[in-house]
């Protein structure tokens, strides 16, 4: 086959599976990107981190764990992604206050360091800041709340206290990462 139909050929296989993608609605998936099950969000989470699904009341729960970093290690990092569908939409700051409340209630210790707002892919969003104990010790979380129509989003990232410096930017970059889908 010469050069020209060679050109011709690969041509009109892209033009045609360009064409497929643009009409069948999909967007194409970034490699790297982890898309949830549902299809309702996407986020890069850090290399090497194994990603568990659960159902949970009403939505679905996502982590990605850190990997064992010694024999000694007894809390691996966590990134959680809780979706869930709200019976009425309710604005991002009332939702904010709210699991605020339920985070101060749902632990014996918990110390708020910090919160603010942000903007994750565009999205309006809020981030907490705080210091919990759990049976493995005390650990320091950074949580991002955000709401689309009626699905809030709670993304939790979670390190033993005294590593959360080690763990702090990439959290930040892998929860910049998150979109709604």
């Amino acid at each position: 086959m010469n050069k020209g139909r060679r050109c011709f050929l690969a041509a009109a296989i892209v033009s045609i599976s360009l064409f497929n993608l643009l009409c069948s609605g999909k967007k194409p998936q970034d490699p790297g990107r982890y898309y949830s099950p549902d299809k309702e969000f996407s986020i890069v989470f850090p290399d090497g981190w194994q990603v568990k699904v659960e159902d949970s009341f009403g939505g679905s729960f996502t982590e990605a764990v850190s990997p064992w970093e010694s024999d000694e290690d007894i809390f691996s990092e966590y990134i959680g992604i809780d979706i869930e569908e709200m019976p009425q939409k309710t604005g991002l700051s009332d939702l904010f206050d709210s699991m605020v409340e339920e985070q101060a209630g749902e632990f014996d210790y918990f110390a708020e360091i910090e919160r603010g707002d942000i903007r994750i892919n565009g999205e309006e969003a809020k981030f907490l800041i705080f210091d919990i104990a759990m049976a493995e010790g005390k650990n320091r979380v950074i949580s991002y709340t955000m709401v689309r129509g009626r699905k809030s989003c709670l993304i939790s990232c979670v390190a033993e206290d005294l590593k959360y410096d080690e763990y702090k930017n990439m959290f930040e970059r892998s929860a910049a990462t998150f979109r709604f889908e």
